[in-house]
């Protein structure tokens, strides 16, 4: 047991540490002498960013700040105003490193069944990591946030009404209102220090219990097991996934599709995409339409468009999971495109 506390305390010192650090962010020099012998392991797990301290910590003395002037293009002095001497700095060691969070909600979404969010948005301290989808049409956020708790559950509350999980640093008290907002929006709020663990290859990982508890905080949220679940309605092949499928327009409202030899043709009713009480098709149809225009893509360039598309496409790619019986995404984020693309082929009509 002691080995074992032993080998986790690196985790623990980074995000302990990592919250004592404004912006979690500083140069490599002083996170050495604040993570101390626990450097080295955490050190894979801080990124450089494009800015060089002022003045950083000497020779392990945290009372003592020494100057960093620039001597010439990427040599960097660093000085000592009460004996007015100098002395050469190596450049990595004055850079601000902060942690890499990227590579942090990788690990931990990777292990834990959250898929990683396409975008990782960032609103005022508050980041989208990933979701959890343990049930057809169920989507469960992940999110780090690095402020004021209110502020937090505020800014959650205005991209989500779903129940959610927030990862916080380190545990810190939670007054009345807070505590009120958290229960009545359906939150499970974890300290990062608390709940998490090295793996053998000292990847960053939720601990066993903590998994645990947040497969029960969201099962509560599901219906019961004995609720009637709708058949898919295409008779998807065993294993076949999203890049064996192959769906062409036919017209406005009829598709061909064709997956690992099966081939099939339906109206959008017989898919899901009908409006309720009518069988005029939906949002839904019409997006999918514009993603077959082009072919599958779909841009802020491409004639279809729009703010309302966020949700649309979740909607979607929910609707074409269930048709299919499978759990993936369908539809993937472009980065550098700054657009979506479906993992399927996909024809516009003639």
């Amino acid at each position: 047991m002691a080995k074992s506390l032993c080998h986790s305390s690196w985790v623990e010192r980074l995000w302990l540490t990592a919250a004592a650090v404004p912006e979690q962010r500083t140069s490599l020099a002083h996170w050495r002498i604040l993570l101390d012998t626990d450097f080295e392991q955490a050190r894979r797990w801080l990124v450089p960013t494009q800015e060089v301290a002022s003045a950083v910590p000497w020779q392990g003395d945290r009372s003592r700040w020494l100057k960093v002037a620039e001597d010439e293009p990427y040599r960097y002095l660093i000085y000592d105003e009460d004996s007015h001497r100098s002395r050469s700095i190596d450049r990595a060691e004055v850079t601000v490193f902060g942690i890499d969070w990227v590579r942090v909600a990788d690990s931990l979404c990777c292990q834990s069944g959250f898929h990683r969010s396409a975008t990782s948005a960032c609103t005022r301290s508050v980041w989208h990591w990933g979701t959890a989808h343990p049930q057809m049409g169920f989507a469960f956020p992940l999110f780090l946030a690095s402020g004021p708790l209110l502020d937090t559950l505020t800014t959650i509350g205005d991209q989500t009404n779903q129940p959610f999980v927030v990862l916080r640093l380190r545990t810190k008290p939670i007054d009345s209102l807070c505590g009120r907002l958290l229960h009545e929006r359906r939150g499970l709020l974890l300290s990062l220090a608390e709940v998490t663990q090295p793996t053998e290859s000292n990847a960053i990982a939720f601990t066993q219990p903590v998994l645990e508890s947040i497969t029960s905080f969201l099962q509560q949220f599901l219906p019961k097991q004995s609720a009637k679940i709708t058949a898919p309605g295409f008779p998807t092949p065993p294993n076949c996934s999203w890049s064996a499928i192959k769906i062409r327009f036919l017209d406005i409202d009829t598709v061909s599709i064709t997956a690992n030899g099966v081939v099939g043709r339906y109206h959008f009713t017989e898919m899901g995409f009908s409006r309720a009480g009518n069988k005029r098709s939906n949002v839904q149809w019409e997006l999918l339409r514009a993603f077959a225009k082009s072919y599958g893509t779909l841009t802020w360039t491409s004639p279809g468009a729009s703010r309302q598309n966020q949700k649309r496409k979740e909607r979607l790619s929910e609707t074409l999971c269930e048709f299919f019986g499978i759990s993936d995404d369908p539809i993937r984020w472009m980065p550098d495109r700054c657009g979506w693309q479906t993992l399927f082929a996909l024809d516009p009509e003639p």
